[in-house]
């Protein structure tokens, strides 16, 4: 039997007739298949008071039950997005309760819940998991040595933000219109695309570039760097997301990226087949039998 249960009626006649009886306590958990302190606690308070009734709970009952706490728990899963003042509402209206909004916190805190920060991932459409998949089924049957020629390459865009740009400050309620308290915000930062690869043989550095990167001038840049004549041991395998080949900017290389691929000499005789969906708007090679 669960832990504070209580035990009933019936059976606790029984504890105490056999009690009456000069029976041990050991002996009447052992028959009964109770625990011995559960015994001698039902014994005790038949000595003190003469009744075997349980004794009434003491403290303040919770304003949610177990069945109320289901209920909740089942509308935060159902709409795991709502807020925690969304969620008091619902609450107040299905329960036909005064309920508070710690009331409720502490409540999906007891439904073994708790309130995270949403985990970011690209949002993809039926058709990039059609051919995510498609891809990776061309790609099931693949050795881990053919899977070691394989060059990864994907680029991001990061802006340059600069001065007070925590999320918290220390104030006091009064200073929420202080200068000094504010977080400074900009439309449309400075921002910066960087480019890089990396294989089974290891990581390359990072490329700046000006503008935007699209398959034509990744293409381009291998063209540049590695020769005129690879593209025709290759197979050129580029993500089509949504909006690609419909950027625009200045198509100019940084002036150190020439350095910076100089001391990449992995990239010789390495091959690249890259997901289509691994990036934003990623390229990839497949070098077959390159040198």
């Amino acid at each position: 039997m669960g832990r504070g249960s209580p035990i009933p009626p019936m059976l606790r006649r029984k504890i105490v007739e056999q009690y009456q009886k000069g029976v041990s306590q050991r002996k009447i958990a052992k028959s009964l298949k109770l625990s011995s302190s559960t015994v001698h606690n039902i014994i005790q308070r038949f000595r003190e008071s003469g009744s075997i009734s349980v004794r009434k709970g003491q403290g303040r009952k919770t304003i949610l039950d177990a069945r109320d706490l289901r209920a909740l728990r089942r509308h935060c899963i159902t709409y795991r997005n709502a807020t925690v003042m969304e969620i008091t509402t619902w609450a107040q209206e299905y329960f036909q309760k005064t309920l508070s909004v710690n009331t409720i916190h502490r409540a999906i805190c007891r439904c073994r819940l708790k309130l995270y920060r949403s985990k970011k991932k690209p949002y993809l459409n039926m058709i990039q998991k059609r051919r995510c998949f498609l891809w990776a089924k061309a790609h099931l049957k693949w050795t881990v040595a053919k899977w070691k020629t394989v060059l990864w390459s994907d680029e991001s865009k990061f802006e340059v933000l600069f001065g007070k740009l925590g999320r918290h400050v220390i104030r006091t309620k009064e200073d929420k219109d202080n200068p000094s308290c504010y977080r400074r915000s900009v439309q449309k930062p400075a921002s910066l695309m960087v480019w890089g690869c990396m294989s089974a043989c290891g990581m390359a550095s990072l490329h700046i570039w000006k503008g935007t990167i699209n398959a034509e001038r990744s293409e381009c840049m291998f063209i540049t760097y590695l020769g005129k004549g690879w593209h025709q041991h290759a197979l050129w395998e580029e993500g089509k997301q949504a909006g690609e080949g419909r950027h625009s900017g200045p198509t100019g290389l940084h002036n150190n990226l020439a350095n910076v691929l100089c001391q990449m000499p992995f990239l010789t005789g390495l091959g690249l087949a890259l997901h289509p969906e691994a990036g934003n708007r990623t390229q990839a090679f497949h070098m077959i039998g390159f040198h």
